[in-house]
């Protein structure tokens, strides 16, 4: 699958090292990592943007962030309370550091539990596309979520959701799928994404609204405390 952008409204990499308080060197780091989602202007340089931005700037932290297997079992363990990604002195070690952490600074630690991508459906319906996929963030909000975040309504113009790595060229394929500036999709790739409660207040903190947001972090923590 091909670097993408989220949203129509993009800024260039001396705007985006500016509000990240980095270098532009950075940036450039942040895109080949997935971290930022950008596409090549016709000039060749790179346009970011703006809501894989949004969430970079509201996960804040130094050093070295969690590999993937790290920060989904860290996701497990706050959304259900037990893992399998991870066993002995690992999870433990693990479990101390979510007690000594922040929402911020969990979001800085789990940013690579999966490379981000816009896509746009060709033929212009979602479908059975949402059977495939697992439905994270404002997307995810059914029911029985909106009473657990607290949330009467939420608006979710783009899928957020996230698909196994082994899947993504034949979901591709199957549902005529293209990166696209404006597109109505959202993925992450993940090796085995779970999106449990956790990972969908992680995204409501990380992608959502100011209310969205909010509502996020007042659930991850609850969950960090009772860790």
């Amino acid at each position: 699958m091909l670097r993408s952008r989220y949203l129509s409204v993009m800024v260039s990499t001396v705007i985006a090292a500016s509000q990240l308080r980095v270098s532009e060197v950075q940036v450039r780091d942040y895109i080949d990592a997935g971290l930022l989602a950008a596409d090549r202007t016709l000039g060749g340089a790179w346009d970011v943007d703006t809501l894989s931005l949004r969430a970079l700037e509201r996960a804040r932290g130094r050093g070295r962030r969690w590999s993937e297997a790290t920060a989904w079992a860290a996701l497990d363990l706050l959304g259900r309370g037990g893992t399998d990604r991870l066993a002995g002195s690992q999870l433990s070690r693990l479990r101390a550091v979510l007690r000594s952490i922040d929402v911020p600074r969990l979001a800085y630690l789990a940013e690579g539990r999966g490379a981000s991508y816009r896509l746009h459906r060709l033929n212009g319906a979602v479908g059975g596309l949402r059977e495939r996929v697992e439905v994270s963030g404002a997307s995810a909000l059914d029911a029985r979520r909106r009473s657990v975040f607290g949330l009467t309504d939420a608006a979710a113009p783009v899928l957020i959701a996230y698909v196994r790595s082994a899947d993504a060229d034949e979901i591709a394929a199957a549902f005529a799928l293209e990166p696209a500036a404006d597109g109505e999709l959202l993925f992450r790739l993940a090796e085995r994404p779970d999106a449990n409660d956790a990972v969908v207040a992680l995204d409501l903190y990380a992608y959502g609204d100011t209310r969205e947001s909010s509502a996020g972090r007042a659930w991850l923590e609850g969950a960090l405390r009772a860790v």
